[in-house]
Order: structure tokens, then sequence, then C-alpha cells
């Protein structure tokens, strides 16, 4: 597949032979890491969302590769520009995936601190106009990408109570689907429609706010401060008992929701956290090989979110919790 891709970019941009062997080496790495990066990211889909182990290799062989491949297409971005033809949506979907992985690592660690990385790349994403070209392009698949990329931005600020940048990416995101389904007509306008529907009762319904003596909004936040935390009761020593696992369930009908996380299920998964703090990466620089690490002294119980689960669902759980 990468030599086919190479042959067709070649050819497009002139004949084979006039290309430098170095930059015929740097498009065929780059596609290599391209590939290699999807499949690892594909095979996320396939790791069982219970247990705590199995799935920590694989998560750090993947964070390697995007690792290497956004360096890569930095260091190299006029030859793959010239050559390989590369465009800003596609550096913009690898970003994209980069935040989806901080975004996963943090439902699996339970750690706040992943998503903060998460926001940076989504928050470069839209203050460098990666996808800005999309939508002059006659492919309905890549604006379906950009709208998903705003619906996964927008729960990430929610987690991390960014309502101003909320009520922002909402306002893109309606213009967005709204020339969406103005130029291609498509069917699936009712299913993006439900979306914003769901983010609007979302946002009514939460977060809690409260006026200060100035008049000024606060958004009052559910996690654990540092200094906030209740005192031991008499008699209890610290690390005799931890909390280790927790199932979080919404089950209830016609509920306020968001993808699949429930108002209720919202706020209790942030009454097991503790506020977040910068890992102090850098866009340049994700430093996403020491996210497989964990942050000293920080250990959140671990969470299992399910949106109306079977019960076999719910026992497979519960079974891997306590084994």
């Amino acid at each position: 597949r990468t030599e086919f891709a190479l042959k067709e970019i070649m050819s497009s941009g002139g004949a084979e032979d006039d290309i430098p062997q170095a930059e015929r080496k740097t498009v065929t790495d780059f596609c290599y890491l391209l590939d290699k990066s999807k499949q690892l990211f594909n095979g996320l889909r396939d790791l069982p969302q219970y247990g705590q182990k199995q799935w920590q290799s694989y998560f750090g062989r993947t964070f390697d590769v995007y690792t290497k491949l956004w360096k890569f297409q930095q260091q190299h971005r006029q030859v793959l520009d010239n050559r390989y033809g590369l465009k800003r949506w596609q550096i913009g979907e690898i970003a994209s995936k980069i935040g989806q992985l901080y975004y996963h690592y943090y439902l699996r660690t339970s750690e706040t601190s992943y998503l903060n990385e998460a926001f940076s790349f989504y928050s470069a994403i839209r203050q460098r106009s990666y996808y800005s070209q999309v939508n002059k392009e006659d492919r309905p698949e890549l604006v379906v990408k950009k709208l998903r990329y705003y619906a996964r931005f927008i729960v990430v600020c929610l987690l991390l109570n960014k309502m101003d940048v909320v009520k922002d990416l909402v306002k893109e995101l309606s213009d967005e689907i709204e020339d969406y389904t103005h130029r291609f007509n498509t069917e699936d306008q009712v299913e993006w429609n439900l979306v914003l529907q769901e983010v609007a009762a979302f946002i009514e319904a939460d977060p809690v706010m409260v006026l200060n003596d100035d008049n000024t909004i606060v958004i009052t936040s559910n996690r654990l401060s540092e200094t906030g935390a209740p005192l031991l009761e008499q008699g209890m020593i610290v690390g005799q008992l931890a909390l280790a696992d927790a199932l979080i369930i919404g089950n209830c009908n016609n509920q306020v929701k968001f993808s699949e996380l429930t108002i209720d299920m919202f706020r209790m998964l942030q009454a097991l956290e503790r506020e977040p703090m910068n890992l102090a990466s850098q866009m340049n620089k994700p430093g996403m090989q020491e996210s497989t690490e964990k942050p000293a002294r920080r250990e959140n119980p671990h969470k299992y979110l399910l949106y109306k689960p079977t019960f076999s669902q719910l026992y497979t759980f519960l079974a891997a919790s306590f084994k």
C-alpha cells in the first residue's frame, strides 16, 4: 500500500526518477509511520474495556508511534508538502488522534492530567485551523471527521469544566452542521441535530454556577482539590483503606446525556477524581512516551463507565474488578 501511494504521489509531482533518494525515503518513511499508526489506533477497539494491565503495553506502543509520526511531519514538512502533497487537514487528523489517545488513556487510568493533554491537542487544531480547508473539498466524509472532532472536543471541555469554550464550540459545530447538511443533503442530518440538542440540554443542566460578591459567575467543580480533602476519622490510618475501583452506571430513560455520558455519571465520576494538573507538555514536544507513567501519588480510583449495560456486561466488569 505504501509503495502504491508513493508511486501515485511521485507520478503526480513529476517523473519518479527526478526525485532525490533522500526525499523519496522521507515520503516512504512517513507513509510507513502513518500506516502503522492507523493500524495500532484501530486495534484499540479490540482491547477489552475491563482489566487494568493487559492494555498498557499496547497503549505504550501506540503513543510511541504517534510521537515519531508527529515529530517526523514537523521535521520534514517541506518535503512532505512538495512530494507527498500533505494537507493541513491530514495534520489535523494526526493531532485529533493524539487527542483521542490521551482521552482514552484518561478513561483507562482515571488520571485527570491526561484530559489537559487531550485539550491541548484539540485546542491547537482549532487555533491553527487545521480543518479550515475541509469544507472546500467535495468530500462529505472529511466534513464528518471535522464534526466528530468538535463533538470529542466538547466532551473533553465538559469534563474540564471549560464552559466558555464549550459554548463557543457548540456555536461553531452548529454552523458546521448547517453548512454540511445544506451542501450534501445527507441522511445523518437528524443524527447531528440530535447531538446539538443533547449538548444544549447538558449545558443547561450542568455545571452548578454561583455568583461571587462582585456578581461574576463562578463554575463550581465536584473534583477533590488538594485543600478540600476531608480529614480522616479518628482512629483511621492513612493507606489503611483505599477505594480501588468504581462502576458508574447510567440506566435511566429520558435522562440528560451527551454521547454516552449521563448527567449523574458525569457528576459522580468527577467526585472520584482529583483536580487536573498540567504535565508540562507542548505541542511541538508532546512527551507522549512519558504519558504511560503514572504521576507520583495521584492515583485516582479506577472507574468503569457503563451506559445501559446488559446484566452479562455488568457481571463481567464487576468480576474483572474483583479479580
